[in-house]
């Protein structure tokens, strides 16, 4: 049968004197249980529970070489408890604030604005009572309806989602039969064909248009008058995306010393910053870097971001120039890549290297076909 442990045992204590059964006499003659004795090359070892632990401080043991080397019970609860206060402390702070900001309202999110900036919709909804740190109970219904009356939004969805509330829209395409406004050039481009229905046409096939260029004029002509229409064209482009660098085999770079300072520490509860400290940049040239660390990410949304001045200075560096021509080739490609619309397919890619003193020109340029309809609206 295995042996069952003592949970009285919250004491060990350790005898190293040279006659431990004496020892063990004394101690039952006081009325102490020893539990779980083991004996050593180095002495005795044995358990007190914490009842006996209080008799035993309580006796004149000081003829007795002894030492205390572990304990249990409630003291040990309290040592543990103790060696932890800080994560403890941490533990009851996000369990109150739980409370505190539960189904309260930390962060909006809006989604799907290109043409106005969202703080106009944060501000709106601010006006109708959604506060950060407000109680998410809101009339969501009343909330979307009041928006699309407010911004002309052809559509509006809000929906929570933990203590965040998201809004996306969408904004109301222009009507352009109640505008007078014309057709222009939406890239850089070379016309391939182009039909127009309505308006006059300013271009033609094969003509070499830059963005903003006016391709369809709102109005036709009448005798002597202009009659001002809605234009509305067809019209099939190559469109050209393109990016170009100097590479340089010797060139300027600022360069960190190894020096670096403290320049603000910031503690974030979700978006909002809850405590800041400032200090003064000590150097004349630097470069700012920040440091991000999620305290509570699990429990609570709390950020600590710390920014460091980095001392700089100008040098000289010779760079391999071959590996930083393809370095550049890569890096062009990737921006150029970016800026063709994901519907639109390349046609052709052209990589241009021109030489020049200590370096190479870079470029890069894609070739598309796009198809620009502009249509009334019935």
């Amino acid at each position: 049968m295995a042996k069952k442990k003592n949970l009285n045992n919250n004491y060990i204590i350790k005898y190293s004197g040279s006659n431990p059964n004496n020892f063990i006499n004394v101690c039952r003659g006081h009325g102490l249980t020893l539990n779980n004795i083991v004996k050593g090359r180095d002495g005795l070892q044995f358990g007190l529970s914490e009842k006996d632990y209080k008799i035993w401080k309580g006796l004149d043991m000081s003829f007795y070489p002894h030492e205390l080397v572990g304990y249990g019970g409630r003291r040990k609860l309290l040592t543990w408890c103790l060696a932890r206060i800080g994560l403890i402390i941490g533990l009851c702070i996000g369990f109150v604030l739980i409370l505190v900001l539960n189904n309260r309202l930390l962060q909006v999110h809006v989604l799907g604005l290109e043409n106005m900036d969202k703080s106009a919709v944060i501000d709106y909804l601010e006006s109708q009572g959604v506060n950060k740190l407000s109680k998410i109970n809101y009339d969501i219904s009343q909330l979307e309806d009041g928006l699309a009356r407010e911004f002309d939004f052809s559509l509006v969805s809000i929906i929570t989602k933990g203590n965040s509330l998201v809004v996306s829209v969408k904004e109301s395409l222009p009507d352009i039969s109640d505008t007078y406004a014309p057709i222009t050039a939406d890239y850089n481009m070379v016309i391939k064909s182009i039909s127009v229905y309505s308006g006059t046409q300013m271009v033609e096939s094969g003509d070499i248009v830059y963005k903003g260029d006016v391709l369809v004029e709102p109005y036709y002509q009448k005798g002597e008058n202009k009659v001002y229409v809605a234009p509305c064209a067809d019209i099939i482009a190559s469109v050209y995306f393109t990016e170009s660098v100097e590479v340089l085999e010797k060139e300027l770079v600022m360069q960190r010393t190894g020096e670096y300072s403290l320049v603000s520490v910031i503690v974030s509860l979700g978006s909002n910053e809850i405590y800041r400290s400032d200090y003064d940049v000590l150097y004349s040239q630097y470069e700012l870097q920040s440091v991000n660390c999620d305290v509570t990410s699990i429990l609570l949304p709390i950020k600590i971001s710390k920014v460091y001045a980095y001392q700089v200075e100008e040098v000289e560096v010779t760079k391999d120039i071959e590996s930083s021509k393809q370095e550049a080739i890569t890096r062009l490609k990737d921006d150029v890549y970016r800026q063709v619309p994901e519907s639109v397919q390349v046609l052709d890619e052209e990589v241009g290297v021109v030489p020049i003193d200590g370096g190479y020109i870079v470029s890069v340029c894609l070739t598309t076909e796009m198809r620009f309809r502009y249509q009334l609206h019935n």
